[in-house]
């Protein structure tokens, strides 16, 4: 009976990893067609890096256009934060007159087109009045139960402008309305950030 449990469990374990390598597989697997038609700005899937398009007042309600290539600067009444942004030599400043009671109280966003299968690197420069940090991702919004696409980065921003990256896999369904975030709230020190790229390796 000994030898033929251990047949057994030795077969179960052979199935099962054979499921996780398939369902791997699966969620790996590339959506090459919807990736075909994405749109580029000199390699980049995020737009407009010299935020040209960023509202100077930051949103108290979102009434942002999920298909506009623009950047939002977003400070919603609900979460208790304020902002201003100004453009300086190609960087949107922060200036947070509420840092509120979340993360997500400030915010700078962008919708992006994000493919399942893809690797994608985010790279940008930022810069604080003080040492503090901030909190980026790529997510969906409610129409996707806020799905998280990649992990939160946290960067320990300086007063001095320093170059910042990550990577990420699209593991879930393409996205065409994702959000990449730059998180700012809970803390009242101003930011600079600027060229964003969002590129797919």
């Amino acid at each position: 009976l000994g030898g033929k449990f251990m047949k057994f469990v030795k077969s179960l374990s052979l199935v099962l990893a054979l499921m996780l390598v398939a369902g791997f597989v699966f969620a790996q697997e590339k959506d090459t067609a919807a990736f075909a038609k994405y749109k580029s700005e000199n390699g980049s899937f995020a737009f407009d890096s010299a935020f040209e398009t960023v509202n100077k007042k930051a949103m108290a309600q979102n009434t942002m256009s999920k298909t506009s290539n623009k950047w939002y600067a977003l400070a919603l009444a609900e979460f208790g934060g304020a902002a201003t942004v100004a453009v300086e030599d190609g960087a949107a400043h922060f200036t947070i007159q509420k840092p509120g009671k979340e993360v997500h109280s400030v915010q700078l966003i962008q919708h992006v087109d994000v493919a399942q299968g893809y690797k994608y690197k985010i790279t940008f420069e930022a810069k604080a009045a003080k040492d503090r940090n901030i909190a980026v991702k790529v997510g969906g919004d409610d129409t996707r139960g806020w799905a998280v696409y990649s992990e939160v980065y946290s960067p320990s921003l300086t007063t001095d402008f320093k170059t910042y990256e990550y990577t990420f896999v699209m593991k879930k369904k393409r996205d065409s309305a994702g959000r990449l975030e730059f998180n700012l709230g809970t803390n009242a020190a101003d930011v600079w950030i600027k060229n964003v790229k969002l590129t797919a390796e």
